[in-house]
């Protein structure tokens, strides 16, 4: 027979999470539930507790817990990183990095930097992930003052842009992105934990500086099963 607190997890999940959740379902205060279900307020947070641990909700102190929605909306046209908006929603965002090197800047790469080829630039290769579940690969050439001089724990758990701003003093109030669904190649499925061929978002990405210099060419294989992207804006422009 299982516990009663899986019990009372299982029937959580069961009635307030619904089907498929395409916005975060807000739970019940802690006092509320263990009215309901008769029992201690240490058994209802060992429920609560089983179902964050698989992943399904999240909590914040003074706010609650709440379901996590099973694809999580990611506005277009939106310049929040990805462990602010995470955190934001009651989530534990994690940045892992998997590789950072310092090599010459090849001929297309050079065209974009404005910089002649062999100039060392950073390659950096991250994954990052949302409780614990691997979300997105990214993997980002930088154009640094001294790429050389940075290691692989200073973008660990960090967002890049703020990374760039505290080290370099470097700022990127300009983006350009195109988005494309694709279907995963082998060595980004192995990292995302996702079959060779599943359907991902890759998201390229040019940030540049004031002075219009390209600082950083990305691209980014978010997993399709976890984002969905929309647009909200003037139909303004559709009307002329």
């Amino acid at each position: 027979m299982a516990p009663l607190y899986r019990s009372i997890a299982e029937q959580l999940l069961s009635e307030f999470s619904g089907g498929n959740r395409s916005t975060d379902i807000a739970l019940p205060s802690e006092a509320s539930l263990q009215r309901a279900f008769g029992v201690s307020r240490t058994t209802v947070r060992k429920a609560l507790a089983e179902l964050q641990s698989s992943g399904v909700i999240a909590t914040r102190r003074g706010i609650g817990s709440h379901f996590i929605a099973d694809k999580i909306n990611k506005p277009i046209s939106s310049r929040v990183h990805f462990r602010s908006e995470e955190r934001d929603r009651g989530a534990s965002p994690q940045v892992r990095v998997l590789g950072y090197t310092t090599r010459p800047a090849s001929t297309a790469e050079a065209v974009h930097f404005r910089c002649k080829p062999g100039q060392p630039i950073g390659d950096l290769c991250r994954l990052l992930l949302l409780e614990g579940r691997p979300t997105v690969h990214q993997r980002a050439v930088l154009r640094l003052p001294k790429p050389e001089d940075l290691t692989t724990s200073q973008f660990e758990n960090v967002s890049l842009y703020e990374m760039l701003r505290r080290r370099f003093s470097l700022t990127i109030p300009r983006i350009s992105k195109t988005l494309e669904a694709v279907e995963a190649p082998p060595n980004i499925a192995k990292h995302l934990s996702i079959e060779p061929g599943a359907a991902v978002f890759r998201i390229q990405r040019i940030g540049s500086a004031p002075d219009s210099t390209v600082v950083e060419l990305s691209t980014n294989f978010v997993r399709g099963d976890r984002y969905y992207f929309s647009y909200s804006g003037s139909n303004e422009d559709l009307e002329r």
